[in-house]
């Protein structure tokens, strides 16, 4: 089976649609992203103010070229269960899971008024604080005794901003009703990319944010960061830095 002329034709003008399509723009005016099923496969977007968190495990190809396929499933599995449950538990939503890394998204939580009760970038460092508190005493605990002696560091990265989301992919009834779905979501703009640089240049057990993180996340999480500038490729990116930024309360 291959790409007939017949395909290649109704893929073409499939394109031209997309492309000529104007982009609409939703705004988002709830706590909570879109769900999947809630986007339109068309160039409706949504459109969010949100603090992104991507983490990501240090070293992934070094740990998967030295362990056998079975504990990366335990250390994958165990890795996402951690990371999905501590955003939830910070008020956010996990919408990527990208292998060895994860995509956190939180949005300002408002009153009745409109008044902001719980900032985005403060659920957000809470997730992060939390991620990081459960890898070093909970997950690297369990794996360290039951996977082998394997043990996993973490870079967090956090922007804040605008973001648009859309449906790609293909339904699988436009070929062949028994072909599944295969549709995704995007998230577009300069706040997702950012996030995930800052998480690539994050070292292990370091929390990278931007300048617009830190500048609007309470003055109760400023303590102990520092300010830095790291490069990835030729572009230099600066913001703040923490490292082994516990929940103490935790551990107590």
């Amino acid at each position: 089976m291959a790409l007939t002329k017949t395909d290649f034709d109704n893929l073409d003008v499939r394109i031209e649609n997309i492309v000529s399509q104007s982009v609409e723009q939703i705004q988002v005016e709830t706590d909570l992203p879109p769900t999947i099923d809630q986007l339109q496969d068309n160039n409706k977007t949504y459109s969010l103010v949100a603090a992104i968190l991507f983490i990501d495990i240090r070293k992934s190809t070094y740990l998967t070229e030295n362990s056998q396929a079975k504990s990366m499933v335990k250390i994958y599995r165990s890795f996402m269960r951690m990371a999905v449950e501590c955003v939830r538990k910070n008020g956010g939503v996990t919408r990527q899971f990208l292998g060895d890394r994860i995509m956190g998204v939180f949005i300002d939580s408002l009153d009745e008024n409109g008044i902001v009760i719980e900032s985005a970038v403060d659920k957000a460092v809470n997730a992060a604080r939390s991620l990081q508190t459960v890898i070093t005493f909970s997950l690297n605990k369990h794996l360290k005794t039951k996977v082998n002696g394997k043990i996993i560091e973490c870079g967090i990265g956090i922007d804040y901003g605008k973001v648009l989301v859309t449906k790609v992919g293909m339904y699988g009834v436009e070929q062949n009703e028994e072909k599944e779905d295969e549709m995704d979501c995007v998230w577009v703009g300069n706040t997702t990319n950012y996030a995930s640089k800052f998480s690539d240049l994050a070292a292990g057990g370091e929390i990278f944010i931007s300048e617009n993180v830190y500048q609007k996340m309470s003055a109760c999480f400023k303590e102990n960061w520092t300010n830095v500038a790291k490069v990835k490729g030729e572009k230099v990116f600066e913001g703040y830095v923490i490292k082994d930024y516990f929940w103490i309360i935790l551990m107590n």
